[in-house]
C-alpha cells in the first residue's frame, strides 16, 4: 500500500524527479571530488544523464546524506531555488533552460524521484524568469549577427522584454533490465569527460523530446572464454529540437538529432575510458528518422549534418589525479590530405592534495583548455562554425541555446581553478580567458581577401573575455545548503568594433560587468 500512495503521489503532484545526481550541480562537484580521491565511485564511463549519476559512497568517507536522501524508494530533492544578477552583460553556463541576461534572473525547481523494480519515473517542471534588460548588440538586433550556410540559432537577446519559463527539466520514463535501459522523456545529457565545455553535447541548452536506447556497466569477457574485455557502454538517442524565434533562419523550426556515444573501460588498464560519440543533424521529416546514420557510408554529407569526437579520460585515484581531453570533427575526416580538418578539441587535468585528514580539509586543482575556431583551409573554401551546416534548416542549438560547448562555439577559452574542498562545503576561486567567436572576424577576411572591413588589422578586432569569480558552498544544517558566486567580467571589443568608440591613444574598446548569484536548496 505504501509503494502505490508512494507512485500515485509521483503521478497527480507537479514536482521534480529525478533518480541521480543533477548535472553539473554541486552535488554532483561533491561526488566527482570524492572519485578523484578514491572515495566515492563514477556509475557511468562517457554518457550521463540524472538517472545513472547515481554515485555511491560506500566506505561512508563523508556523510553525504545531505546530498541524497532515500526512503520506500522515494527520494526527494528540493526545494532547489536561484537568482543571479548581471549589470552590464549576460552572462552564465551549463544552466539548462534558464537564460542569465542583463539585470535579475531566477530558477525555482523542486524533485523527488520513484524507483520500483525495473521501472523508475522522473519528472522535472523548472521555472524560470529573465529580466532581460536593454543592452548594446551587434548590429542593433536580437538575432545572431553573421550567418553561416543555416546559420546560427544564437540570440543575442531574447526579446525587448522580461519573460517567464516553465521547462520540463529532467522528466522521463525508463526501464531497466540489468544492464540495458530505455528511457523516453526528457532530460539533461553530457557526453564525454569534461568539465566546464563539451563538444558534442552538454547542458547547456534546455532540455528537449528524447528516445534513448543504452547499455550501462556492461561487463565484457572474448567470446566462449572468462577472459575479461572490460566494461562497456554505448547508447542511441534520437531527439527533436527547436529553433527559438530568433533564429535567423526558419523561426521555429524543428530539426532532429541522432546521438550515438560509445565507451569502453579495459580491463587491462581500468584507469582508462575510451569513447567516441557521432552524431547525425538532421532537417525534421519522417523519413529522416530512418535514415540514422546511412550517410556516414557515402564519406560526405549534404543533407545532413555529421559530427563526431574521440574522448579519453585517465583517473589516478591513489594520487588524486585525472587528466582528459576530448576532439571533435566536422563533416568528413579527411586524415591523409588534411588530419586537422574542421578539428576542435577540449583538454582538461585534476590533481588533488590533502592539507589536513584530521580537519577534512583538500585542495583541488581544476584547468581546462579548448579551441573550437575553425581550421584555416575551412576559411579557404567558406567560413563556417563547428555549430551549423548548410545542409540543416536549424542550427546546432535548441531554444536558441547551443547544445555543445557554451564558452567556445566559435572561438577558444583557458580556465583554471582552485577549490578547498570540506565535509561542509566548498570554496573556489577561478579565472578564465575566451574568445567567444573568432570565426567571425575570420570569415569578414576570407570574404574581403585584405583585412578587417574598417581599416583595422584583423587582430585589433577579435573579442576577448576574462572572467575573474569566487564561489562558496555551505552545508548549514543537515539538508539545506547556500550558495554564492561573485564575478567579474573585463571585455575588450564587446561589439567587434561594430559602431564602437575607441578612446583616443587606445587599442581596444573595454567593457565591464559584474555577475552575482545565490543558491538554496533543501533537501526534505
Amino acid at each position: 500500500m505504501k509503494r502505490i500512495l508512494s507512485f500515485l503521489l509521483v503521478l497527480i503532484v507537479p514536482v521534480l524527479i529525478w533518480a541521480g545526481t543533477p548535472i553539473k550541480s554541486y552535488e554532483e562537484e561533491y561526488f566527482s571530488f570524492l572519485t578523484l580521491i578514491g572515495k566515492a565511485k563514477r556509475p557511468y564511463l562517457m554518457y550521463r544523464t540524472i538517472a545513472n549519476n547515481d554515485y555511491s559512497n560506500e566506505n561512508g568517507f563523508w556523510d553525504d546524506s545531505h546530498l541524497v536522501k532515500t526512503k520506500n524508494n522515494l527520494t526527494i530533492y528540493g526545494p532547489d531555488v536561484f537568482a543571479s544578477y548581471n549589470t552590464a552583460r549576460p552572462y552564465g553556463q551549463n544552466d539548462g533552460s534558464l537564460w542569465q541576461g542583463v539585470g535579475f534572473n531566477a530558477r525555482a525547481r523542486l524533485g523527488l524521484s520513484y524507483k520500483t523494480g525495473f521501472f523508475s519515473v522522473n519528472i522535472r517542471p523548472e521555472f524560470d524568469f529573465s529580466e532581460n534588460r536593454e543592452y548594446q548588440t551587434m548590429n542593433n538586433q536580437f538575432q545572431y549577427y553573421w550567418k553561416t550556410g543555416s546559420s546560427l540559432d544564437k540570440p543575442q537577446r531574447f526579446g525587448d522584454s522580461s519573460f517567464v519559463n516553465l521547462s520540463p527539466g529532467d522528466a522521463e520514463v525508463r526501464l531497466t533490465f540489468g544492464a540495458f535501459t530505455f528511457a523516453a522523456g526528457y532530460s539533461d545529457l553530457w557526453t564525454g569527460p569534461t568539465y566546464l565545455n563539451s563538444v558534442l553535447h552538454s547542458n547547456n541548452a534546455p532540455t528537449y523530446p528524447r528516445l534513448d536506447i543504452g547499455v550501462n556497466n556492461l561487463k565484457l569477457n572474448i567470446p566462449w572464454t572468462d577472459i575479461p574485455i572490460g566494461t562497456f557502454e554505448i547508447h542511441y538517442d534520437l531527439g527533436i529540437l527547436k529553433n527559438s524565434d530568433y533564429a535567423n533562419y526558419a523561426p521555429g523550426a524543428n530539426s532532429l538529432l541522432h546521438l550515438m556515444t560509445v565507451a569502453l573501460r579495459p580491463s587491462f588498464f581500468e584507469n582508462l575510458t575510451l569513447g567516441f560519440m557521432g552524431v547525425a543533424h538532421t532537417d525534421y521529416s519522417w523519413e529522416s528518422i530512418w535514415d540514422l546514420y546511412l550517410s556516414v557510408l557515402k564519406g560526405y554529407n549534404r543533407d545532413e549534418d555529421l559530427k563526431m569526437s574521440f574522448t579519453f579520460d585517465v583517473l589516478f585515484p591513489e594520487n588524486g589525479f585525472e587528466v582528459y581531453g576530448e576532439v571533435g570533427q566536422d563533416d568528413r575526416f579527411i586524415f591523409v590530405v588534411n588530419s586537422f580538418h574542421t578539428m576542435v578539441w577540449q583538454l582538461g587535468a585534476k590533481k588533488a592534495f590533502t592539507l589536513s585528514k584530521e580537519k577534512d580539509l583538500y585542495l583541488q586543482f581544476v584547468c581546462e583548455f579548448g579551441n573550437m575556431t575553425m581550421s584555416h583551409d575551412a576559411f579557404i573554401n567558406w567560413p563556417l562554425n563547428f555549430y551549423s551546416h548548410s545542409g540543416v534548416k536549424a542550427s546546432y542549438s535548441n531554444l536558441g541555446q547551443l547544445l555543445g560547448a557554451g564558452t567556445g562555439w566559435g572561438g577558444n577559452s583557458q580556465y583554471a581553478a582552485i577549490q578547498l574542498y570540506h565535509r561542509k562545503g566548498m570554496a573556489e576561486i577561478f579565472f578564465q580567458k575566451s574568445n567567444p567567436d573568432n570565426n567571425y572576424i575570420l570569415a569578414q577576411v576570407a570574404n574581403t581577401g585584405k583585412t578587417w572591413p574598417k581599416m583595422d588589422p584583423a587582430f585589433y578586432c577579435f573579442k576577448g573575455i576574462i572572467d575573474v569569480g569566487a564561489r562558496a558552498v555551505v552545508n548549514l544544517l543537515d539538508g539545506m545548503t547556500l550558495s554564492g558566486t561573485l564575478v567579474y567580467e573585463y571585455i575588450a571589443n564587446d561589439r567587434y568594433r561594430d559602431g564602437e568608440v575607441i578612446p583616443e591613444g587606445e587599442v581596444y574598446a573595454w567593457l565591464s560587468n559584474w555577475h552575482f548569484n545565490l543558491g538554496f536548496t533543501y533537501s526534505l
